[in-house]
């Protein structure tokens, strides 16, 4: 790795050659340690993004690629960032390449957040799709797709990265093209899948093709994408990269969202018990897991910590993965399919007593009350508790559709926030690989969700009502 690495809580400067200048690099918003900085900065006041390129092995291949890439999609009269400058920096073994700022402009992915209906998220992936035709009718295949390289401008998108682009002569084949739009729909959670068929249709015409392969075979290249995203997605969440620190030896590990990772943080994982409170006062108390509130940079979190119940239980504990870990990985694959769950924060295991080993799983701080308590509000009426016994059982069903079973549904680990519920206590939770094991899975889960209302007829019934048989495909 190479250490000079401008620094990315400061400002830094980069000095051209020829008397060009200097770029002031004023925010840092992609990193990937080692490899490529990507800044929003200036030069002779002129607003622009720097993709400085440090790996001193393959700096040059990446440069090039980027370069090859944008000029692809420039020859294609495609909409792209104009390179104001690509070539070396002046002192350092570092190559860069300038890029315009695109003004007045929204991520599509944050049009995506913010639409509001799926009627507008409809039309939204309508124009993407257009775009993505007229890439393939280019022969530009664009092999990292997704709508954070996408930016909305007035009437026209802009296609942002130009470093993971393949390029054909004419246009893209049939083949590469439908793995290629795959890849686009499989960024949406499946609860967008019934998008698939109108997109795809549309596509085609773009195209002009008469033929093509059935809508329902290809669902199954969106799923199949999806999959893949999915299993190489939870890689990430477990080594260092853009979104994530991550540090391992042979006596910890530790990972933190990155977001999060400031000197309160780095001093709070020093010794994350100090800020345990009193037994009156955690979320939590117990032989298994102790859970408290705790503050750092003004933000509230919740940290679970996973206790060693015995030596025999430490000895388990020192050759397994654990909850901690567990849970980590289970709050990221919710998220993934947009199923909602506080965020995680921190993943922390310290194994320094081998047979002892210290774990920790810290999430945001969601305001709500748990479903027991939700539903024991005698002053909602009837109808507010159908509505949200419905949305808990559309929930579940995506569970189900997912093969997942959560393990322990009890209602006090269904968060109300915002009207609207969200999964906690996640070390349970398992994706199946089989019938064999899941089907006993999720009817663990409904007659625990069921149990929950033994005493209650009327909210009984409401669950009763909304949730149809388990019908897995």
């Amino acid at each position: 790795m190479n250490d000079r690495q401008p620094i990315s809580n400061e400002k830094c400067r980069l000095v051209l050659p020829d008397g060009a200048g200097e770029v002031v690099c004023l925010k840092l918003v992609r990193s990937l340690p080692g490899k490529r900085q990507v800044y929003y900065g200036r030069w002779n006041e002129r607003p622009l993004y720097a993709k400085i390129y440090q790996d001193v092995n393959r700096a040059r291949v990446h440069w090039k690629r980027e370069l090859d890439g944008l000029k692809a999609l420039h020859a294609a009269r495609i909409v792209a960032p104009e390179i104001l400058y690509a070539g070396p920096i002046e002192g350092e073994d570092w190559l860069v390449i300038l890029l315009s700022e695109i003004s007045q402009a929204q991520s599509a992915t944050d049009a995506w957040r913010t639409a509001a209906n799926d009627t507008q998220r409809l039309r939204l992936m309508e124009r993407v799709v257009d775009l993505v035709a007229r890439h393939h009718q280019a022969g530009i295949c664009q092999t990292d797709l997704h709508l954070d390289n996408l930016l909305l401008r007035r009437d026209e998108i802009v296609t942002l990265d130009g470093a993971d682009i393949e390029v054909y002569v004419g246009e893209s084949p049939k083949e590469q093209s439908l793995e290629n739009l795959a890849l686009l729909l499989a960024q949406n959670t499946p609860t967008y899948d019934s998008f698939t068929e109108t997109l795809f249709e549309r596509y085609q015409q773009a195209r002009g093709w008469k033929t093509a392969e059935a809508v329902e075979l290809f669902l199954e290249r969106v799923r199949n994408r999806r999959e893949k995203r999915r299993v190489a997605y939870l890689k990430k969440t477990l080594r260092n990269c853009t979104a994530f620190v991550c540090y391992q030896s042979a006596d910890y590990q530790l990972v933190v969202d990155r977001e999060f990772y400031s000197d309160e943080m780095r001093a709070f994982l020093r010794n994350p018990d100090s800020s345990c409170p009193e037994p009156d006062e955690l979320l939590k108390g117990g032989n298994t897991s102790t859970v408290w509130r705790t503050d750092i940079d003004g933000q509230e979190l919740v940290v679970k910590r996973y206790n060693v119940k015995s030596f025999w239980h430490g000895v388990k504990l020192s050759v397994r993965k654990g909850r901690s870990y567990i849970s980590w990985q289970n709050a990221h694959r919710l998220r993934f399919y947009g199923i909602a769950t506080p965020r995680p924060v921190v993943l922390y295991r310290n194994t320094r007593d081998r047979f002892r080993p210290t774990t920790y799983f810290i999430t945001r701080y969601v305001k709500g009350a748990d479903a027991r308590e939700w539903f024991s509000d005698e002053s909602r009426s009837a109808g507010q508790m159908l509505g949200m016994a419905e949305k808990i059982a559309a929930m579940l069903q995506q569970l189900e559709a997912l093969w997942i079973s959560h393990g322990d549904l009890k209602a006090t680990n269904i968060l109300i926030v915002d009207d609207e519920p969200q999964l906690i206590d996640l070390d349970s939770m398992r994706q199946h690989r089989s019938l064999k094991s899941l089907l006993p899975a999720l009817k663990r889960d409904r007659e625990r969700l069921m149990a929950n209302w033994s005493h209650s007829p009327q909210i009984a019934a409401f669950f009763a009502a909304t949730l149809p048989p388990i019908n897995i495909e």
